[in-house]
């Protein structure tokens, strides 16, 4: 009111000076309070965190799994499948989790990913302390973590737009991506590996509670995460949304080609995968903390090719690097097969030591 008077009083000129100095006082303090009620920093932190602890207890269960399959049976294909349970829900699900991240709140799903997480791991938990677990017991528990980690990873990324403000979003999702790299590729099977020689009850016991603090970091999210949707708006059935999201694709060249190649790389990958448990305990003779070092190692190339991908796509083209990462998959998966008689290897439950290459 007082400045309301002395303005009045003032000379025109004066008046507007203070009404201009008035609308940007107003202007500063609104800003200010926006600026105050911008949860990107907050929200962004407990993104990080929920990524980092779900994929270093994924990295865990992804050792733990096939390394008790490997106590239970020595037959690869058994051994392989107990892999493939992980990783085949991402070809059967994804699209399906697809729809469903787009039509229902993403934070739920992520509690829901974590509960089933929490609940499958507890179980083979159980069978494992009464020294009951089997293979069929593995099968249902990796199919189900692997829908988990579908939902979850998806919703996660999907949750991104949401939480965090257009400035802040390619920081928040560089972060993201790098958690989810170096915990789940490289921090995950070197602590699995570990917890997996030292027990498997400590392994899946570990896993839980990771799965647990993943559930309460989630409580630090601030905001509205319910999809938006007219209320006139028709809903298109799944399988319609999913035949139009697949004739999109097929007609466009570029993504048709790399969908195609990433499918093979992911088959080569996913046959890696599945064998390297047997073969780094049998032929290698590896124990658990060793194969979680030897699965690690790809964690260290893959936080090393995030950090210079961009470097070398300016400096030879991204066709270049693109068929350098193709020759590269090729090398790693010929790489157990050139030497599988001709390499430095461990003979297992022998005193030896390390064998010697080419049988000299």
């Amino acid at each position: 009111m007082a400045e309301q008077t002395r303005a009045a009083d003032a000379p025109p000129e004066h008046g507007a000076a203070v009404q201009g100095a008035s609308e940007h006082g107003a202007a500063q303090q609104g800003a200010a309070r926006q600026g105050a009620a911008d949860p990107s920093g907050r929200n962004t932190a407990v993104l990080v965190g929920f990524t980092a602890v779900t994929n270093l207890t994924d990295g865990v269960t992804k050792i733990a799994f096939p390394l008790l399959a490997t106590t239970i049976t020595s037959s690869p294909a058994q051994i392989s499948g107990v892999a493939l349970t992980l990783w085949l829900p991402w070809l059967l699900a994804a699209l399906h989790v697809g729809v469903l991240v787009d039509r229902v709140d993403r934070r739920k799903l992520l509690w829901a990913a974590n509960l089933v997480r929490i609940v499958v791991v507890a179980g083979v938990l159980w069978t494992v302390v009464r020294d009951a677990v089997s293979l069929p017991v593995l099968y249902g528990g990796g199919l189900a973590l692997g829908v988990a980690e579908v939902v979850a990873l998806t919703s996660a990324a999907a949750l991104v737009p949401d939480a965090v403000r257009p400035a802040h979003r390619e920081r928040a999702n560089s972060w993201v991506a790098g958690a989810e790299t170096v915990c789940n590729e490289f921090a995950g099977p070197l602590v699995g590996g570990l917890l997996v020689a030292a027990s498997a009850t400590l392994a899946f016991g570990t896993s839980v509670a990771g799965y647990l603090v993943g559930i309460v970091i989630l409580l630090g999210l601030v905001g509205t995460f319910k999809v938006a949707r007219a209320s006139d708006e028709p809903r298109e059935s799944v399988n319609k949304q999913i035949a139009a999201g697949l004739k999109f694709l097929w007609h466009q060249r570029m993504l048709r080609m790399m969908a195609l190649v990433l499918t093979v790389l992911c088959a080569c990958w996913g046959a890696w995968f599945g064998l390297m448990p047997l073969y780094a305990t049998s032929v290698m003779g590896l124990d658990g903390a060793g194969y979680g070092v030897l699965i690690s190692a790809m964690g260290v190339g893959g936080a090393l090719g995030a950090f210079v991908t961009t470097t070398l796509n300016r400096l030879v083209g991204r066709r270049w690097v693109m068929l350098a990462d193709l020759v590269g998959t090729l090398a790693m998966v010929l790489v157990p097969v050139l030497f599988r008689r001709c390499g430095w290897s461990r003979r297992p439950r022998s005193s030896v030591g390390w064998a010697a290459p080419c049988g000299r």
